[in-house]
């Protein structure tokens, strides 16, 4: 029985998918339709509103949570930073939310913590070997 039934499932699967597939491909390939306007006159699309507004409503507003943490841990001297950083960065290309002044200094902060490791450790092999 299973002999006759998978193929045909598979078939029928791989039909399903390819139809999804294609229809997939022809919503993204439609051209954006505005759903509302700024004051100014300029068009609003999907794309350009966070998750969970309307046009007429604001970014959302806050400060992220991953740059307070990287500005921390880059004054504590936690490499978490960068990390952190690096997160909140892209959290708030995608959110709109305030924090990236933040998120930066974290960065700044968790990079030069790093290569102050880093020459740390250095000398501290070349002084090993030099004192052999």
């Amino acid at each position: 029985m299973w002999a006759i039934g998978a193929p045909l499932l598979v078939r029928f699967l791989k039909r399903k998918t390819d139809r999804d597939l294609a229809a997939a491909e022809e919503f993204l390939d439609r051209a954006p339709v505005p759903v509302g306007v700024t004051s100014d006159g300029t068009a609003v699309y999907t794309a350009d509103l966070a998750y969970g507004t309307s046009p007429g409503m604001g970014p959302k507003s806050g400060t992220n949570t991953f740059a307070i943490l990287a500005l921390i841990f880059g004054v504590l001297g936690g490499l978490l930073s960068i990390p952190f950083g690096h997160i909140a960065r892209s959290q708030i290309k995608r959110t709109h939310e305030s924090g990236a002044g933040l998120a930066l200094a974290g960065l700044i902060l968790g990079y030069l913590w790093l290569s102050g490791f880093a020459t740390l450790v250095i000398v501290g092999i070349i002084t090993a070997l030099a004192h052999r």
